[in-house]
């Protein structure tokens, strides 16, 4: 994470699930340098605690990120 960023998670669980597996909404919020706060939502099948789900969404990117390298590297899609 860059020095002028920050991200902070809430998990709230559901007692009424929204479809078969649903237990959690998970709400995270961060902010890069002085741009305007962005604030995703996401459902969750575990209740997670706030830095369970931080550390689950950031190993996602990471994932995300390798394969476009992956992509870019070996298939020449690169700028």
């Amino acid at each position: 994470m860059a020095a002028n960023e920050w991200r902070q998670a809430e998990v709230v669980s559901q007692t009424e699930p929204l479809m078969p597996g649903h237990k959690a909404f998970i709400r995270i919020t961060s902010q890069r340098d002085r741009a305007t706060p962005l604030t995703r939502l996401f459902m969750a099948s575990t209740l997670l605690l706030p830095q369970q789900a931080l550390d689950v969404k950031g190993a996602h990117w990471q994932i995300e990120n390798g394969l476009h390298w992956m992509l870019d590297v070996h298939l020449g899609r690169g700028p």
